[in-house]
């Protein structure tokens, strides 16, 4: 059964042509629609809503991970949620869950993060099968009209799934495996193109809004480059270029924050 009904306000943007002198005329409008999204623990019937969600999460820059492995994985034993709009039986618009560890990712993630030595040193540590902390890995996606008010109840509830089992899933510390993006230059037509910024030069933002937050309160974090799909390509013409991200923060930092963006982001 659904875990909970949230009721979230979403704004959408339309255009009308209009005027009493017969010109046309274009008026902006923002329209709120009230939306009835249901949450509901990851299952079986979800496969497939997962798995397209972790490729436009992971896709791009995920050759050595199986998927397919990794999504079995997660409808069978991990803790999170999924948001519906349309009952149990329809595909996931969203979803969030935590794993206590998968071999193939994690020696992915610490060759990623070779490139801050900072956190390769932290994850390198509680990767260890000796570490006498425990790391738990949060993967969240969502389509990208989706309102970031399902982000606060999401971890809410990740939290009570956590609370309400046993030791295993007690956690010291948590990375957030996610996607953020760097603006990049566009050359114009006609115009010679300007010297290129580095990356670091360069505004680095995230797609899920509560990341800055966690980031902003975490022990380490890294941008990095990864591959562009054809998706990400389209993005990149507009100038956003798509990074992987990694965010590594503690237990008790992680609950602060989730309790913030409940105050800043309630519906």
């Amino acid at each position: 059964m659904g875990k909970r009904r949230q009721e979230v306000g979403q704004s959408q943007n339309s255009s009308e042509e209009s005027g009493d002198d017969g010109k046309e005329m274009n008026v902006d409008e923002v329209e709120t629609v009230n939306i009835d999204f249901e949450f509901f623990d990851p299952e079986e019937i979800d496969y497939h809503g997962i798995k397209n969600l972790l490729k436009q999460l992971l896709g791009a820059y995920s050759d050595p991970i199986d998927i397919s492995a990794l999504t079995d994985l997660i409808v069978k034993d991990s803790l999170g949620s999924t948001v519906k709009v349309d009952g149990k039986e329809s595909d996931p618009y969203a979803f969030l869950t935590n794993n206590p560890g998968i071999q193939k990712l994690s020696q992915y993630l610490l060759e990623k993060s070779k490139a801050e030595t900072n956190i390769y040193g932290k994850l390198s540590q509680l990767m260890t099968a000796d570490s006498k902390f425990q790391l738990g890995l949060i993967f969240t996606e969502r389509l990208i009209n989706m309102p970031h008010e399902v982000a606060p109840p999401m971890y809410r509830m990740l939290v009570e799934d956590i609370n309400n089992i046993d030791e295993q899933y007690k956690f010291d510390y948590y990375l957030i495996i996610s996607k953020a993006y760097v603006e990049v230059d566009i050359a114009k037509p006609g115009k010679k193109k300007k010297k290129t910024k580095t990356q670091s030069e360069n505004a680095t933002g995230f797609f899920h809004m509560e990341d800055a937050l966690f980031q902003k309160n975490s022990i380490a974090s890294l941008f990095y480059p990864c591959t562009i799909s054809g998706k990400d390509s389209v993005l990149q013409e507009v100038g956003i270029k798509p990074q992987g991200c990694l965010i590594l923060i503690k237990n008790e930092e992680m609950l602060k924050c989730i309790t913030e963006l409940q105050t800043k982001w309630s519906v």
